[in-house]
């Protein structure tokens, strides 16, 4: 899942790189809106198409005001976030693969310790055994 977001901000930062160099393309659509409104200028100004083209224009610049903003803020924000949290998974990957190798070892010391007390109880049963032979003996 984290590197699905890491992909998708990555990808995001990338396209954010590319329309910094299309720019342009904003003052391009605001040319084409204003040679609509010059070449239907003869409508007047209290046309309904000047009233659509004022109106749309009005739409893409709060569109582009929104655009520019998620990039330079939301944006850098996220990022920033992106990066705190793969630092944050790293440290507790690192503490959680040291807590895997210390019940490891754990398990190995406990083991050893089941081994020697069975060792030890088998011992004393085996000499338990002998004495009682030699009880019954006597």
């Amino acid at each position: 899942m984290l590197l699905g977001v890491s992909a998708n901000l990555d990808r995001i930062e990338s396209q954010r790189k590319e329309e910094t160099a299309n720019s342009n393309t904003s003052n391009i659509q605001y040319d084409l809106a204003e040679s609509t409104v010059a070449n239907h200028g003869s409508l007047g100004k209290n046309s309904m198409i000047h009233e659509l083209v004022n109106s749309q224009m009005e739409m893409a610049d709060a569109f582009i005001e929104n655009v520019n903003f998620v990039k330079d803020n939301a944006l850098k924000k996220m990022i920033e976030l992106r990066k705190e949290l793969e630092a944050e998974v790293k440290v507790l990957q690192a503490l959680g693969d040291a807590t895997m190798h210390e019940l490891a070892k754990a398990e190995l010391d406990v083991h050893k310790t089941w081994k020697a007390y069975y060792s030890l109880a088998a011992l004393l049963n085996t000499d338990l055994d002998a004495g009682r032979k030699q009880e019954m003996e006597t």
